[in-house]
């Protein structure tokens, strides 16, 4: 027998000439199989209609056909050749009363398996010729995947880890047999499955218990990752449904003595995360460091906790402290968080407080599309995976410590949560593995090092770090005079300033340009904006403003258009621009020449500093005031110099006439007047 992919046929291995074959290759497409089961239940089976409950009955055939699969005798239980259904059901029935008495606290109690006959035997059917030992895949994982639709727990800030980027995290965290291990949101618990799968490999399967604990709020996940763990490990699984987040000593009185402060060797976890997510009253919020509000102190650059606890706090953020708490000094610590978390000036405090607390060991920022399950379900926010170790008493991060970078671009998948034939994990994961953070060894984005002492502005991001970046800056310096845009600024020869907001009932009112960022494109402003604004609301903000020629525009927020750039025309004139872009008008054109400031801020190695500077701040991307980071490379060579002016003024000219010759000429054609002429 034989079983179809969507894309190719999969290969089979007979392991005995008189038993039907068993597929064990890798390619097998377990969650196809899955898929048909969830459909056919959806429509056939009696009794039970929501997709928790019938994975619930799922599972206990899965658990029924692995403990067939690992014990020979019990083999002939799984098998669907009876015509009769119901003697497969009892079969079944009578297998799993095994399982439960191997698993009491799995099941708590249950005893039968409580789906029709008929459904029964399908389930059966579909998997008796798959041996679920071998699949590459993780057959608890898929199946909790397929029945349980991501949209469903998104509303709770859950959502499933890609199983490469687990494996990506379990794999920088290097578990060992002696770790005490731990995910304090384990959801279905494939952090937890993932580890003890990667320690068993290496130390092969014996009879010594390994130490694995879980806990989540949600009964029926603890459910999940309790019957997961315990497949995975043969054993009763330590997994709790409790609140992760609780003074210490309640778990004393509920008997989770083992959910302790420094407790821990290895904790791996992805917690949940989003702004209308309580963290709890000010009682709870009072025992976390993070849950208040932080001050800092412009003069020093030093952070201080307030005595106000914040009305709503993140939970990521207070998730993090817990798993700090948590962890035995010297405990490692791999856990995926919002990439904001690290970029956004709000959160330094966190990355202060990170530093101080630990030794950061990789961190590695993950595509947007890792969790897009689909073209509908998922969600778009930007993650990293970070991972650091907790210091010791009175120990400090030495000053030479490294830590491991890489900006995965690629995760297997696209947006739509189709295949696709790209993934930077597994290079990324040999770049670490590698460990040479000094010497001549050449490093690109997928794996480089940083001094944990220069990480700054509180921006624990790779691209921020980006080496190629530095490496063109470097090649340039020969040839280019490097300066800091800040710089600048601040000597007074560039003034840069942001735009206003008109309000949605001010668009349509006149002809005058309100300049949005996608009017902005090819060094121009286009000739029909998206929105003409009246003279009314132009003469409110036309002062404040002070657009002049040129002036140039840059999209400082948004998705694609960030660093795209325009330069102020006489024919232009008059406008207003919105605030997601930036004026930047030179003061002093003896050091600075306008039309050569355009062509730098457009020039490439500029540009990979805007992309490595624009961070998500809520829904969009920003550049900020990162701005200021700039490296701007001015050429040495006066004649250079002169020419990139000439040539950038021509062009600008010409078009600027070709624009606003086409415009007068629509005006012309049906003797409409010209209202822009104030």
């Amino acid at each position: 027998m034989q079983l179809e992919t969507n894309t190719r046929k999969t290969k089979s291995k007979i392991l005995n000439s008189t038993q039907m074959p068993l597929i064990i290759d890798s390619e097998v497409d377990i969650r196809s199989i899955f898929k048909d089961i969830r459909n056919y239940l959806a429509g056939m089976a009696t009794g039970h209609t929501r997709d928790e409950a019938l994975l619930t009955e799922l599972i206990k055939i899965l658990f029924c056909k692995i403990f067939s699969e690992r014990n020979a005798k019990f083999k002939s239980y799984f098998s669907s050749k009876n015509e009769n259904a119901a003697q497969t059901a009892k079969q079944i029935n009578e297998l799993f009363a095994v399982v439960c008495k191997k698993f009491p606290d799995v099941f708590l109690g249950v005893q039968k398996v409580s789906l029709d006959s008929t459904s029964t035997q399908y389930i059966v059917s579909k998997l008796e010729n798959v041996d679920l030992l071998k699949v590459s895949r993780d057959p608890i994982g898929d199946a909790f995947e397929i029945f349980i639709n991501s949209s469903l727990r998104g509303a709770e800030g859950q959502f499933f880890t890609p199983k490469n980027a687990i494996d990506l995290l379990v794999s920088l965290c290097s578990p060992k047999k002696s770790d005490k291990i731990l995910d304090p949101a384990c959801g279905s618990g494939s952090f937890l499955v993932a580890a003890a799968k990667s320690i068993m490999e290496k130390s092969g399967v014996n009879q010594e218990p390994l130490s694995i604990y879980g806990v989540d709020k949600d009964t029926f996940l603890s459910f999940i990752g309790r019957a997961h763990l315990s497949l995975m490990i043969d054993s009763e699984a330590q997994v709790a449904c409790n609140n992760s987040l609780l003074n210490f000593d309640r778990y004393k009185v509920e008997k989770l003595n083992w959910f302790q402060e420094n407790s821990f060797d290895l904790i791996l976890t992805n917690p949940p995360y989003g702004s209308d997510i309580v963290v709890g009253d000010d009682q709870l919020k009072s025992q976390f460091d993070l849950a208040f509000k932080w001050s800092l102190n412009k003069e020093t650059q030093e952070w201080s906790r307030t005595s106000s606890i914040q009305k709503n706090p993140a939970p990521q953020v207070i998730f993090l402290e817990r798993c700090l708490k948590l962890l035995k000094p010297g405990g490692r610590c791999g856990v995926v968080l919002p990439e904001s978390m690290f970029c956004n000036p709000s959160y330094s405090f966190v990355t202060n407080y990170l530093l101080k607390n630990t030794k950061i060991i990789a961190v590695v920022n993950f595509p947007e599309n890792l969790f897009k399950t689909s073209g509908k379900t998922g969600t778009h926010t930007k993650t990293m995976g970070l991972v650091f170790e907790k210091l010791r008493k009175n120990e400090e991060v030495d000053g030479e410590h490294s830590v491991f970078f890489a900006d995965a671009r690629w995760c297997g998948h696209d947006s739509r949560g189709l295949p696709i034939p790209y993934d930077d994990f597994p290079v990324i994961l040999e770049n670490f593995n590698r460990r040479q953070p000094r010497g001549k060894q050449k490093f690109d984005h997928l794996g480089f090092y940083v001094k944990q002492s220069n990480i700054k502005n509180g921006v624990l991001i790779a691209k921020y770090y980006d080496p190629e970046i530095e490496e063109s800056l470097a090649d340039l310096s020969k040839t280019h005079e490097l300066v800091r845009f800040g710089d600048f600024v601040s000597k007074g020869f560039v003034k840069i300033s942001t735009g206003d907001e008109v309000g949605k009932l001010a668009y349509g009112t006149g002809n005058i340009p309100f300049v949005r960022t996608s009017d902005i494109s090819n060094w121009e402003i286009k000739t029909d904006a998206k929105q003409g604004i009246s003279e009314e609301h132009y003469s409110r903000l036309s002062k404040k403003q002070d657009v002049k020629p040129y002036d140039l525009l840059m999209v400082r927020d948004g998705t694609y258009l960030i660093g795209t750039t325009a330069i102020v025309t006489d024919h232009d004139l008059p406008l207003l621009y919105q605030s997601h872009i930036y004026k930047i008008r030179v003061l002093d054109e003896k050091k600075l020449n306008p039309f050569l400031l355009l062509a730098i801020l457009s020039c490439s190695v500029v540009q990979k500093q805007i992309q490595a500077y624009r961070f998500t701040q809520d829904i969009i991307d920003t550049l900020g005031n990162r701005i200021n980071d700039l490296i701007l490379p001015i050429p040495k060579d006066e004649k250079l110099k002169s020419k990139v002016i000439n040539d950038v003024k021509t062009a600008i000219h010409a078009r600027a006439k070709a624009r606003e010759a086409s415009r007068l000429a629509r005006l012309e054609v049906i003797g409409e007047e010209d209202s822009r002429s104030i």
